[in-house]
Parts: structure tokens; C-alpha cells; sequence
């Protein structure tokens, strides 16, 4: 079965990397814009003729790609014009693409990237880039467009590369279909599934188990570089069962075929060989790594025999090489099904047994599961899963059968016939071998021991519970047979309405120990008995949702977090501590924004203030009337211009007349009173006093002297 990260790989080649190289093509013909496309900087009349030589050399282009891109469309902001492949000049009041040219730059603004995959009006998806290769959408000159065909990434995901037995689908950033499997539509519970699993993926989670459709299915993501898209795909696990028992087939027509043999050289070779039997037992004899010379009578009448015995040598190797190739295969699906309960009889537990390398199961039993800490830096999840599985399976002392799960855990059936006190302190052992072996702390999920091995299901259905209310306890590494969490089960209360109110008005007053307080109240309300782990998962998601409100209130033009990135902390956290940490960072972080723009707004508004008053000298410049200007009340007007000024308005203004009164005694013939009144003082006797004030003489005095 091909792996979805070979479909990952063709996808990244077919699409995201020549949508780079074409970029790059398009970039280098606009840098010599006098032998290549229309420049930069051009305008559309007069340019006909380089707008032709645009055109093909994007429908070349294009050419060069047919399999894969629809169009190539630059878009010249300057001009107001695009060149497309495939409609060729379009002004800007040609519909539709007028409004999809703005559509892109008010994307990329809103992302604030160079460059974004989104879609075209018919479903095609377009790479968008900014030109030149450094600006951005506030700053580009052209945006380049590469529009590329649905139906190629389609034909990935549906052709050789298919994944037998599921359903496969490409979803975008914003949860929407990209392409989808012949095998499987799109439909709102796909979008959410889709959905779900992004974000899974982006908290290192590559598959997981849930129901779906009325099956239990395994979905598995990953991520298509470059393009924000996520490559889904949904197998039922009947088909993975199916392939277990395809596998189970073949070994045992191998094996049936071995016998087969074996009786035909006892019954219809044997009467051939008319000498003693030296030369068989010496070939057989060599099977096993004792070399005798061979007989010095060998002729003709075993040459039959030994091609026989060559045979069996040969099926007796391919026999021990398919059950090492499927050995892991074999035993997760045994593990897992004994887990699940999904019906395993007492010859399929025998014969697993025999090939897992068991001779009998333990008395008791227990199923647990294990799951591995995730450092901040990057490390294959998968290869700390399998070393921890083999030596957990290998320095026990006890039996122990792991399978691997999702995610960053691993399942575990294991023996216990010394009851809960030796179970926990197996379990501490294993904290060990995390810690030495992997430099990881582990968290362990242990459920009741049973009697027989067909009961495990109950014992694994609880310590899926316990490991749902781990996140919950992070500070507890082994947790068996807490009566007190699975109680909590179908309990639904919901966090007070003070805490709410109290982080509502925190983060409107940006006032930082009231976040600090309500964010405790709320680890103090998940860890209380109040909640189920569903129910208190779902009060996270309240306060993050108050959080995101806030985010789109305090920055209604964007700058914030989305409401998508704040949601998302809940999955991708790795515990309630991490949670509460993540939370309180944004929501503080957001206050700094908010800080920042009020003291932009601040000094503009000043800057707006001190502009009206030295153009409107002569008018009424009460503090009145210039909060009713700006719009705002006189009493922040005046207290906004003592903080950005350090002075008073009424001072501002008198000085601001005063200046200018002073420019016109030196550079006009203008009487005094004309001054007083150009200026905006009521009577000139006003006017003198305030000068002499100021300058130390009076108007003609200064005029006289300069």
C-alpha cells in the first residue's frame, strides 16, 4: 500500500515546486523586461506590442506544464491590468477579474506573506507570489498568479498512487476541498474530519482511530509542503484486517505447499534412490550448517532429489523472510485487536501467540497505554515510539506486547498476575527506560486486570478514559484504577459565570493579574470532580472562544491572532499547563499590540489636532471645538495632548498664534490689528500683552528692531 508520504513527495513535486520554478521563470522575464514581459512600471498604452510578447511567453509557459497548470496571470498594480495565458489583457473593469486581482492582494495582505495557495473562481487552485521577490502585498509592483488544473491533483490521489481501500482528499487551508478520491465525496462531516485532522497533524499527531460513517476508520494526514494544504486519507480498519488476513493466506499456502512437497519426495522420490541415502542426509544435513563432503558415488539418480530439496530450502527461506518482513504488522494487528475486542477466537490467539514468539498468555492481564512526552524541538515521534515499544517489550521481565499508536503513544497488553502493586511498579520501570534510554518522560494509562485475554477490551476502553483525563494531571506519571476520575464520566457542569465575566473584563481592561486569576480558576475547575474530560474540554474552548471575541473586537482590521490560531491551542497543547501558559501569552501579547496601535492613534490624533490648529489660526480653536473636529470627548482630547506634548492645548494654541504673528511682522506691510486678526486674537491690546509675554517687547518694537 503506498504511504501518503509518497503522495506527499509527487504532490510537492508536481505542484509546489514548479509552481517555485515558474516564479522564477516569470521573475527573471520581468527583471529584463525589454526583451521579456511588459515591465513593472509600464503602462498598457502604447505597450501593445510587448503586451503580445507577454501573453505568449506566458501561454509558452504554460505549455511547458500542460499536465499540471491551467494559467500563469500577472497582475500590474501600477498599470491596473492583468496579462493572462488564458484570457490575455484584462483592465480592471473586466469582471470577474477585477474583483479576484483585489481578491489576491487583500489575501495576502490579511496573511501578511509573499505568497499564498488559494482558489480561482472554478475551484483551480492558484500559487500566489509577489514581485519583486522581497515586497510584499503593500509594496509588489506585479503579483504572480500560477493557476493550476483540479483534475491533475485529482489524477495523484486517484491514480497509481491511490491508496487501495480508502478514501483520500486534499484539503486547503481554510478546510475546503482541493481534490478528492473517485473513492470518497466531500461533504461537511469530510470537511471535519479534514479539519481535525490538520490539526492533529500540526501537533504531531499522523493518525489516529474514529468512527466514521457507522466504521471505525484510521485516518491519517500530512502536510504538502509550501501549499497549506493537508493530504487526508481514511482507510475502514476492516480493510487493514482484510490485508492481515491476506497476509495469514500466503503463509499458509507457503506452508501448505512446504507439506505438499515434502510428501511428494517421501512418497514418489524415495522408491528412486537406489543407493543408501548418504547423499540425502548429507544435502539435508547442509541445510542446517553441517558440511560433509559430498558422496563420491553422486550420479544422476539424485539429481531430481536435490533439485527437490533446492525447492524446499528455497520455500523454507521465503517462509522465514515473510514472517520477519510482516512480523510488526502481524502483532499490531493482533495487539489491536485483542484491544478493540474485534473478534479474535482462542486458534487466532494460539497461532499469533506462536508467530509473536509466545507459548501461552498470562493468567491475568492488562491493557495500558503509554504516552511520550513532545519536546519544543523537532524529533521523529515515530522512531521514539518503536525504541520505546521493543525495549519496554524486552526489559519488563514480564510479558508484554506493544502496538503503536497514533500520535505520540503506544499501546500495551501486559501480564499481571501480581495484581495492581506490580503493575504500578512496572510502570515505574518504564518511566525509567524513557528517561535513560530516550531522554523522554512518558505518562502511563493503566486499566484493571482480567481473567482472560477476550476481556481486554474493558481494560483498554478504561485506560483511554484515564489518558483522557491526563491532560488534566500532568504532574502524575502513572495513572491505575482512580475511581474518582472515572466518576466524573457524564458529569456536564460548566465553569462559573464570574470566571467568564472576570476574563471578559480583563481583557477588555488589559488587565493582566485578572487574566493571571480567571486562567487559574479555570485549571482549578478542569482538575475538580465537576467535569467529565469531554465536558471540561468543552470549557477551554469557551475561554479560548472569549479570548478569539476579544482578538476580533480589539483588532477588527486584522493584526491578531485568528480566531482558527486561538482555537487551536486546545489540540495542540500538551497538557493544561501548557494551555493555561499558551492562553495567558496570547491574550498579553495582545494587550502589547493593543498598547502599540493606542499610542499610534494617539500621535496621530495629536498630529491631526496640531494641523488643523496652525491651518484654522484666525477660527475658533476652543478645546470644544477640537474634540468635536477629531471626535472625541474634550476631556481625552485634552489629556491625550498633555501626554503626547507634555503641555496644555490653550497653550499650544497661543503659542502656535503667537509664531505666526511674528512670521508677518517680519514678512508683510500689515497693520498690527490685521495681524491681531489674521491670527485669531479678539482685540489688539490682547494681542500686545500676550506678545510681550512671550517675546519680551511689544509688535512694533519687534518689527521695528528686526
Amino acid at each position: 500500500m503506498v504511504s501518503l508520504s509518497t503522495m506527499e513527495r509527487e504532490l510537492r513535486a508536481e505542484f509546489s515546486d514548479s509552481s517555485k520554478t515558474i516564479y522564477m521563470q516569470c521573475v527573471t522575464q520581468l527583471l529584463s523586461a525589454s526583451e521579456g514581459f511588459l515591465g513593472p512600471e509600464d503602462k498598457a498604452a502604447g505597450n501593445s506590442a510587448k503586451i503580445n510578447l507577454t501573453y505568449q511567453n506566458l501561454s509558452s509557459l504554460v505549455s511547458r506544464y500542460y499536465e499540471t497548470v491551467a494559467a500563469i496571470h500577472l497582475y500590474y498594480r501600477e498599470a491596473g491590468l492583468i496579462v493572462s495565458s488564458s484570457s490575455g489583457l484584462l483592465f480592471q473593469n473586466d469582471r470577474p477579474e477585477r474583483s479576484q486581482g483585489r481578491d489576491w492582494l487583500r489575501l495576502l495582505a490579511e496573511k501578511g506573506t509573499r505568497g499564498l495557495w488559494t482558489k480561482a473562481p472554478g475551484g483551480n487552485p492558484i500559487a500566489l507570489r509577489c514581485f519583486p521577490i522581497l515586497s510584499d502585498a503593500e509594496t509588489c509592483s506585479v503579483l504572480i498568479a500560477v493557476e493550476f488544473r483540479a483534475e491533475a491533483i485529482r489524477n495523484v490521489v486517484s491514480g497509481p498512487l491511490a491508496i487501495e481501500g480508502g478514501s483520500t482528499w486534499v484539503a486547503d487551508g481554510a478546510g475546503g476541498p482541493v481534490a478528492v478520491s473517485p473513492a470518497g465525496g466531500w461533504s461537511d462531516s469530510v470537511a471535519s474530519v479534514a479539519g481535525e485532522a490538520a490539526a492533529r497533524m500540526r501537533k504531531g499527531t499522523t493518525g489516529y482511530v474514529r468512527s466514521m460513517g457507522g466504521n471505525s476508520c484510521l485516518v491519517s494526514a500530512v502536510a504538502v509542503s509550501d501549499t497549506g494544504w493537508t493530504l487526508v486519507n481514511v482507510t475502514p480498519l476492516s480493510v487493514l484486517y482484510r490485508k492481515g488476513d491476506s497476509i495469514r493466506f500466503v503463509l499458509l499456502s507457503i506452508c501448505l505447499g512446504t507439506i505438499a512437497l515434502g510428501i511428494v519426495i517421501v512418497f514418489f522420490l524415495a522408491p528412486r534412490m537406489y543407493g543408501p541415502l548418504g547423499s540425502l542426509i548429507g544435502r539435508v544435513r547442509g541445510m542446517f550448517g553441517l558440511k560433509l563432503p559430498p558422496p563420491a558415488d553422486a550420479t544422476n539418480e539424485y539429481s531430481l532429489l536435490n533439485y527437490a530439496l533446492d525447492g524446499l530450502s528455497d520455500r523454507m527461506n521465503e517462509l522465514s523472510a515473510t514472517l520477519q518482513r510482516n512480523l510488526p504488522v502481524i502483532k499490531h494487528e493482533f495487539v489491536q485487536r485483542l484491544l478493540n475486542g474485534d473478534g479474535i477466537d482462542g486458534k487466532d490467539l494460539s497461532d499469533s501467540l506462536g508467530v509473536v514468539g509466545h507459548a501461552t498468555f498470562p493468567e491475568r492481564s492488562a491493557a495500558a497505554i503509554v504516552v511520550i512526552e513532545e519536546k519544543s524541538e523537532s524529533f521523529d515521534v515515530r522512531a521514539v515510539k518503536y525504541r520505546l515499544a521493543e525495549r519496554m517489550e524486552g526489559e519488563s521481565g514480564r510479558f508484554v506486547l506493544a502496538s503503536i499508536l497514533p500520535g505520540a503513544a503506544v499501546a500495551l497488553i501486559v501480564g499481571a498476575d501480581d495484581g495492581r502493586e506490580g503493575l504500578a511498579s512496572v510502570a515505574a520501570g518504564w518511566g525509567d527506560l524513557a528517561r535513560n534510554g530516550l531522554d523522554r518522560r512518558i505518562a502511563v494509562y493503566l486499566g484493571p486486570s482480567v481473567d482472560s485475554p477476550f476481556d481486554l477490551q474493558t481494560s483498554f476502553a478504561e485506560a483511554r478514559l484515564l489518558a483522557a483525563y491526563g491532560f488534566f494531571f500532568p504532574e502524575e506519571a502513572v495513572l491505575i484504577d482512580r475511581a474518582d476520575l472515572l466518576a466524573r464520566e457524564g458529569r456536564d457542569s460548566t465553569l462559573a459565570r464570574t470566571t467568564l465575566d472576570l476574563l471578559s473584563e480583563s481583557l477588555v481592561a488589559r488587565n493582566t493579574p485578572g487574566i493571571d486569576s480567571a486562567l487559574q480558576a479555570l485549571r482549578n475547575f478542569v482538575r475538580s470532580n465537576a467535569a467529565s474530560a469531554d465536558a471540561a474540554r468543552r470549557e477551554l474552548s469557551r475561554v479560548l472562544g472569549a479570548i478569539a471575541d476579544y482578538a476580533e473586537s480589539a483588532f477588527p482590521g486584522g493584526g491578531a491572532p485568528t480566531r482558527g490560531d486561538i482555537l487551536s491551542i486546545l489540540d495542540t497543547s500538551r497538557d493544561i499547563d501548557d494551555f493555561i501558559d499558551r492562553a495567558a501569552r496570547v491574550a498579553k501579547d495582545m494587550f502589547v499590540k493593543v498598547d502599540i496601535r493606542s499610542d499610534e492613534r494617539n500621535a496621530i490624533l495629536v498630529a491631526r489636532i496640531k494641523t488643523y490648529v496652525k491651518e484654522n489660526l484666525a477660527a475658533e480653536l476652543s478645546l470644544q471645538k477640537l474634540s468635536e473636529v477629531v471626535g472625541i470627548s474634550t476631556g481625552y482630547m485634552s489629556k491625550v495632548f498633555r501626554d503626547e506634548t507634555g503641555g496644555h492645548f490653550v497653550e499650544f494654541v497661543t503659542d502656535s498664534r503667537l509664531a505666526e504673528a511674528q512670521r508677518l511682522l517680519t514678512s508683510s506691510d500689515s497693520s498690527v490689528q490685521e495681524i491681531s486678526r489674521a491670527v485669531g486674537f479678539n482685540t489688539p491690546a490682547y494681542f500686545i500683552k500676550q506678545f510681550r509675554l512671550k517675546y519680551g517687547c511689544t509688535p512694533y518694537e519687534y518689527r521695528r528692531t528686526h
